[in-house]
């Protein structure tokens, strides 16, 4: 009789332990699922676009996901060359009888900046000109104009894009 109480007990105790294990387990699963539910509540999405109308041309970037988005960096690329004087880039293009500066265009750095759900950013625009019409047909058949971005989600996932690939491309990080 004391064997079968014993036997009960060792059965009934290696029960509890399977239980404990299996209850973990779907624990830890659970917790996985959460996080990447978390994750996707917040993920961000930018989209670069040229904007063409009868009034103007403009590159923009929309962050078309559901979180924000921590611009990190982001830079206008002549091929693989970073413009980092826009003037003097337009003036190479059109010569200096075409070009034009501030006055005529408008632009907006990003980095560093926190676009929101559904916000847009004009990055580079122009009003209709001879000379913005000029600017615009070379960059569009004589160059590669491309505008690249890194951008991480609160949760420090990481992302690059670009005007050329039009699609977010997973990063370790963007420095």
């Amino acid at each position: 009789m004391k064997q079968a109480q014993d036997r009960m007990n060792q059965i009934t105790s290696l029960v509890a332990i399977v239980i404990s294990v299996v209850a973990m387990v779907l624990s830890i699963v659970e917790v996985s699922a959460m996080r990447e539910q978390q994750r996707a509540d917040v993920w961000p999405y930018l989209e670069i676009m040229q904007n063409y109308s009868e009034d103007g041309f403009a590159l923009r970037i929309t962050n078309k996901g559901v979180g924000p988005a921590l611009v990190d960096s982001g830079a206008l690329y002549d091929g693989e060359r970073e413009i980092d004087d826009l003037d003097a880039f337009i003036a190479e293009t059109v010569g200096a009888e075409n070009a034009f500066g501030y006055e005529t265009y408008r632009s907006r750095g990003i980095v560093n900046a926190v676009l929101a759900a559904g916000e847009s950013v004009d990055l580079f625009a122009v009003d209709w000109t001879e000379e913005t019409q000029l600017l615009l047909k070379l960059w569009t058949e004589e160059r590669a104009i491309d505008y690249r971005v890194c951008y991480c989600s609160i949760h420090d996932q990481c992302w690059r894009t670009s005007l050329s690939t039009a699609r977010a491309v997973s990063a370790r990080r963007c420095r």
